[in-house]
């Protein structure tokens, strides 16, 4: 009988732990496709950080009492005897007072008589802070562009670039001034504690020389009508269309933590309502085409009105992005000879696609990522729209179509 209750009792501790391991990383805004899935696990389970409610907080700004506080637990420092540090905005009571008091003491953040334990972390100041917690020296031959040696926070993000924390962005920035999002500071500190996860950047370090050394051109030039359906053998073209949305931000999020260009063929009306996604979408180096104005079927227009909705939305891309524009995707698909005849005009190729997971007649991220991968093959256009399922299922695709070994390039 005694035996019974104690095994009875055992199940019962294993099972509530499960749930509680369970719920500890069950995020709802932490897919499990999510960039930064395996690294908030992580942390998550030495309980080295946790989440705001149900929800981790993949994109609010790390505030610098958080930083202190996962800093602190992830150095294993013992709170129990800090010394007494006097900081005016933050108490002795306060509960995150020893994190931030023992950071201080040990110079990862400097001793002052406030602390603004509110303010948010900037890109540079999180390089300065991990660097001087663990200790990171070195420098890369490659650094940014916006980081001259100049910077204050020049050899820090250049140690962080040595030992494989980060890359930076594909256009060659590291943004240093930018934010710090709670994923993306979470996924640099899981790099620094466990060096298994640098070997992604390591591998995408090796991609990008490979990338630098091949010059494709993936467009013929403009000389006659052309239907763009494919690209290279080997390669791989993602566009997404209807842009840009209110989910745009997270898109190109997504975007730069895993490097992959894309082309965003976009609506004119849209471009008006949101011309600063526009411009970052440029600035990160992504290929911006035409999508109409309005989305219209071009079938159903006269010759006049398919020219008003190709100048009205080339005029608008115009006073927004620097590139010209050379591409269009007619909305639906839909075309005629008269949409071949007036996009060529205005130097224009019309591009289409062989990829179609119909992401836009489903919410289930899983069920866009299995599309996609069941029908990708090398040289395939993919086309998608800009969605929050797609966006949750991105991740996935891509490292889908990578392990098939085909490289994801934007049309150009």
């Amino acid at each position: 009988m005694m035996k019974k209750h104690l095994l009875f009792l055992i199940s019962l501790v294993l099972i509530l732990s499960a749930g509680y391991a369970s719920a500890a990383f069950a995020f709802t805004d932490v897919s499990a496709n999510h960039w930064a899935k395996e690294e908030v696990t992580y942390l998550t389970s030495r309980n080295i950080t946790s989440g705001i409610g149900e929800e981790f907080g993949v994109n609010d700004a790390m505030t610098r009492e958080q930083t202190a506080v996962m800093l602190a637990k992830s150095l294993n420092v013992n709170l129990q005897n800090v010394s007494t540090i006097p900081i005016r905005d933050v108490p002795s009571t306060h509960p995150s007072y020893p994190a931030i008091a023992a950071m201080m003491e040990a110079g990862i953040f400097q001793t002052s008589a406030t602390f603004q334990p509110q303010k948010l972390l900037s890109r540079s100041q999180m390089a300065k802070v991990l660097t001087i917690a663990f200790k990171l020296k070195g420098s890369h031959a490659s650094l940014f562009k916006d980081v001259p040696s100049t910077h204050w926070a020049h050899h820090p993000i250049a140690a962080l670039t040595a030992h494989s924390i980060t890359l930076g962005y594909r256009d060659n920035t590291f943004c240093p001034e930018k934010l710090v999002t709670r994923s993306q500071f979470a996924v640099m500190l899981a790099r620094v504690m466990h060096p298994p996860f640098r070997e992604k950047v390591k591998a995408e370090w090796k991609a990008r020389k490979e990338q630098e050394k091949e010059k494709v051109s993936y467009i013929p030039p403009i000389e006659k009508p052309t239907i763009v359906r494919s690209v290279p053998k080997g390669y791989v073209a993602i566009t997404i269309d209807d842009g840009p949305t209110t989910h745009t931000t997270k898109l190109l999020d997504v975007l730069k933590a895993y490097n992959v260009p894309v082309t965003f063929f976009v609506l004119g009306e849209n471009v008006v309502r949101y011309p600063q996604a526009i411009r970052r979408t440029e600035e990160e180096g992504h290929v911006i085409g035409h999508h109409s104005y309005t989305h219209p079927d071009f079938k159903k227009l006269s010759i006049t009105g398919q020219r008003q909705e190709l100048d009205r939305g080339l005029t608008v891309l115009s006073r927004v992005v620097k590139q010209k524009v050379n591409l269009f995707r007619p909305p639906y698909g839909s075309y005629n000879t008269t949409t071949l005849s007036a996009s060529y005009e205005r130097g224009m190729h019309v591009v289409m696609w062989d990829t179609d997971p119909r992401d836009w007649d489903t919410k289930s991220a899983t069920t866009i990522k299995n599309r996609v991968l069941h029908q990708v093959v090398s040289g395939s256009v993919i086309v998608m729209h800009d969605r929050l399922a797609t966006i949750e299922a991105l991740p996935a695709i891509i490292e889908g179509i990578r392990k098939k070994g085909y490289k994801l390039v934007a049309l150009k």
